[in-house]
């Protein structure tokens, strides 16, 4: 099939997920600080950068947005623990997969016997199927493949972290799944070197990578600054795995007891926020990323995965300036909408099934801004900082 035939398909999937995501209504010093008075903060679009929650050289601007759309979504980790996402190497890591991708889904809720597939859902295969740009079966580094059985759209996020498989990967770029997809292809790289042997499926590791990882994946989609990169965090951490897996430093006893304390004292903190929408980080005087979402429910689910991950960098990474000073909640607005009016293009990821929804990148020489919209100017489902 050819792509002048599959775009209708694509439009089609675009309007099924629109109709699911839209219901029928569419100078401080760097020391723990006090809870910011309500009401402060400065305006970014229609959303209120609020005051910062300072702990040790970590700043976070909660973000708020009173008017923000009620959009109905799974996360990875919901759709991973009701059990209706499936993520498995290329051809199924043996070969295999390729005759499966036809057979007839379990349905959320409904018969869980599989049976020879229909006519159409035979089309839909051909058209989605997984496998490599060249179109063979076999499994590839930076490409898995990925099925929604449910009847909603599920959200991917850049830098979330797959385990199993021959090697584990992080997510390559946000991505919004279709209900009852189909397999597609999902674009990764590479977070453990040292290991390609295994088995053919994943799980979620229910983690974010931090931000130097996050900032290869995103920026410079560059799989080798990404080796570097987990070498690098795994070394600050104290971790020496056999496979270089990122796993071992962000998920090590003497590092989880480093951060368990300070991510229990911001998610307290952030949880007297209202209509809390996202963050915004600063460490050690300096802006380097934010994370905004469509809506708190959103948010709210992944919240601490994100600050987890920030706080973790904020632990690995040497503390240059001690007595660094918080940037304003005007002076962080002004960087967010500056990256956010800089140079734009739109991202397709190398290896990626049919696009759903619209990735935007926009960027200036001190960061960039990646946004996955559910279509052109439509809701924005998350916004991304990373600075270069």
């Amino acid at each position: 099939m050819n792509c002048a035939e599959r775009l209708p398909r694509v439009v089609l999937a675009a309007t099924a997920i629109l109709a699911c995501l839209v219901p029928s209504c569419t100078g401080r010093k760097a020391r723990e600080s006090a809870p910011p008075p309500a009401g402060a903060g400065a305006k970014y679009g229609n959303a209120l950068i609020r005051p910062p929650i300072v702990d040790g050289n970590l700043a976070v601007y909660p973000v708020s947005d009173a008017a923000s759309p009620p959009v109905d979504v799974l996360t990875f980790d919901e759709a991973v623990a009701k059990g209706v996402v499936s993520v498995t190497e290329q051809g199924g890591g043996n070969g295999q997969g390729r005759q499966a991708a036809v057979a007839t889904p379990a349905v959320a809720g409904g018969s869980n016997r599989a049976g020879p597939a229909g006519p159409a859902q035979q089309e839909r295969a051909q058209v989605q199927l997984c496998g490599n740009l060249e179109g063979g079966g076999g499994a590839t580094v930076n490409t898995l493949c990925i099925e929604n059985r449910s009847d909603k759209p599920v959200f991917l996020m850049a830098g979330e972290i797959v385990k199993g498989g021959q090697q584990d990967r992080t997510i390559g770029q946000d991505m919004l799944l279709p209900p009852r997809s189909g397999p597609v292809n999902l674009a990764v790289f590479c977070v453990e070197h040292g290991r390609w042997q295994g088995q053919a499926t994943f799980d979620s590791a229910r983690l974010c990578a931090d931000n130097s990882v996050r900032q290869q994946v995103l920026v410079a989609k560059a799989q080798t600054g990404v080796w570097k990169a987990v070498a690098g965090k795994n070394a600050n951490a104290g971790a020496t795995p056999e496979t270089g897996t990122y796993l071992a430093g962000a998920t090590g006893k003497d590092v989880d007891e480093r951060i368990r304390g300070r991510l229990a004292r911001l998610l307290d903190r952030m949880a007297a926020e209202e209509h809390l929408t996202g963050f915004v980080v600063a460490m050690d005087g300096q802006v380097v990323g934010a994370d905004i979402f469509a809506n708190p429910t959103i948010c709210e689910k992944l919240r601490e995965k994100l600050l987890r991950a920030y706080v973790f960098d904020a632990e690995t990474t040497e503390k240059a300036k001690q007595d660094a000073v918080a940037p304003t909640e005007g002076t962080v607005a002004a960087f967010l909408a500056d990256v956010a009016a800089g140079k734009a293009t739109i991202e397709r990821a190398p290896g990626s099934g049919a696009g759903y929804g619209r990735n935007r990148r926009n960027e200036n020489d001190q960061a960039a801004m990646f946004t996955l919209e559910t279509e052109e100017n439509g809701p924005r489902l998350h916004e991304c900082l990373q600075r270069r």
